[in-house]
């Protein structure tokens, strides 16, 4: 009997898309492009609880950090993060937004599947070009770039192909539910109750990465560690195989910008200087599957961070975070170890 793995893998492979005849257009002729009405945390709060999104520049769950009774701007449009990575979200309900959100509103009918699809092309696009905390996605930079998009033969934008495009998709990842299912509840619920409390700063050295950009080198083979939430924190590939200082493995680093955290196992050249430089936590006793274990606790405490309310070095030592505990009182590294290790496995026997 197959399991839900293979399920995936031989009912929902992605088909390649080609692209050759695709037509570069420019964001200002596709969208109108403004800043958003800035409202304060404070004043959200004295709203209380709603029904509509708070919008801001984390990279994380739409962008969006609760739901409150204000709302300045209308929904069905795009929002861009101009203060960090640059990235960018559908808003199809109507929202408020923090500081250095800005606004994508369409010159054309958008649909939820459209602008899904516009969303991934402008965030490939901000990863290609390499928008930071230093080198910000402003309403100017985004009126310079261009995105390609499939066109119909009088040379318009595709819209139906683009909307049949991601309706597909959510076809095909309609999986086996019931498997789905299954696969949770061979899952033993977790005791936390017995856990303790560890000071990061006790438990980990805490190193800053020598001051470096990653501008600064041509492709290479040594990963470059950024303070992004995705690809494991590797903003690219650079030529740093002779660089004596390179940052040692087998170590997680923490973005200070949204409180990301992700397992290094190999040597690294990591973003180092002000602003959104990565950091680094060293311990005797980590290994690939403990660190995954501490990375998925560290990124539930890191994701109150922001760019307004950045993890320093000092804030993150100064972090509680809950670990299994052995008899001794230290932290149960092998304990986390077998919990990975085993669920990596479970994963493994279903395909």
């Amino acid at each position: 009997m197959g399991g839900l793995l293979s399920y995936i893998k031989n009912n929902n492979q992605p088909k390649p898309v080609d692209i050759s005849n695709w037509t570069k257009f420019k964001l200002t002729d596709l969208f109108d492009i403004s800043g958003s009405t800035t409202t304060k945390k404070l004043v959200l709060e004295s709203s209380g609880d709603g029904e509509y999104p708070y919008v801001t520049t984390q990279a994380t769950n739409n962008g969006i950090f609760g739901y409150y009774a204000i709302k300045t701007e209308l929904g069905n449009c795009l929002t861009v993060d101009s203060a960090v990575l640059g990235s960018c979200f559908y808003q199809d309900k109507d929202f408020s937004a923090s500081d250095h959100v800005e606004i994508l509103r369409p010159k054309f009918k958008m649909s939820k599947n459209i602008a899904l699809f516009l969303a991934t092309l402008i965030n490939k696009n901000g990863w290609l070009i390499g928008y930071s905390y230093a080198k910000k996605r402003s309403q100017k930079a985004l009126a310079t770039e261009s995105i390609y998009l499939p066109t119909t033969p009088d040379g318009k934008p595709d819209w139906d192909y683009m909307e049949q495009f991601i309706a597909e998709i959510y076809t095909h990842t309609q999986i086996d539910f019931v498997r789905v299912k299954k696969f949770k509840n061979e899952k033993r619920e977790v005791k936390t109750s017995d856990w303790a409390e560890f000071n990061v700063g006790q438990l980990f050295q805490i190193v800053r990465p020598v001051a470096r950009s990653a501008k600064n080198y041509d492709d290479g083979t040594i990963p470059f560690v950024a303070s992004g939430n995705f690809n494991n924190g590797v903003e690219r590939y650079v030529n740093a195989e002779r660089e004596a200082n390179l940052d040692r493995g087998n170590c997680i680093t923490v973005s200070p910008l949204d409180g990301s955290a992700f397992y290094q196992e190999r040597d690294f050249a990591g973003r180092g200087g002000a602003g959104s430089s990565v950091l680094k936590l060293y311990n005797e006793n980590l290994n690939k599957h403990n660190a995954l274990f501490i990375c998925t606790v560290l990124k539930k405490i890191g994701s109150h961070f922001n760019y307004s309310k950045m993890l320093s070095a000092d804030k993150l030592a100064k972090l509680n975070i809950k670990l299994p505990v052995q008899a001794n009182g230290d932290p149960d590294w092998d304990f986390m170890a077998r919990y990975i290790s085993t669920h990596v496995s479970l994963a493994r026997t279903l395909v």
